[in-house]
């Protein structure tokens, strides 16, 4: 509440995200991504601290078969957009 005390938004041109609001905007981004990375870094500490726990329940959770169709649904489709892009590079597009 007070960022956006600070921040505020421009109604006055009835523009949400205006040439004024960018700086609130990639502000916010700026954020996100944040949280994201430092989310995915304390994720990894946890996996390393606890990393026996982790390990079996990775172990139980990749042998699932939902996941297994997944992974060769992924690769598949990996695939064809590598095959895809090669014969199109060989056409020069």
């Amino acid at each position: 509440m007070g960022l956006g005390a600070v921040f505020g938004f421009n109604i006055i041109e009835n523009q949400l995200f205006g040439d004024k609001n960018l700086t609130l905007v990639i502000f916010l981004i700026n954020i996100i991504l944040a949280g994201a990375v430092y989310g995915l870094i304390y994720s990894f500490f946890l996996a390393v601290k606890y990393r026996k726990k982790f390990l079996k329940n990775l172990h139980s959770w990749i042998e699932k078969k939902e996941i297994r169709i997944a992974r060769i649904t992924l690769l598949i489709f990996t695939l064809i957009i590598i095959n895809s892009h090669i014969g199109l590079c060989s056409f020069g597009i």
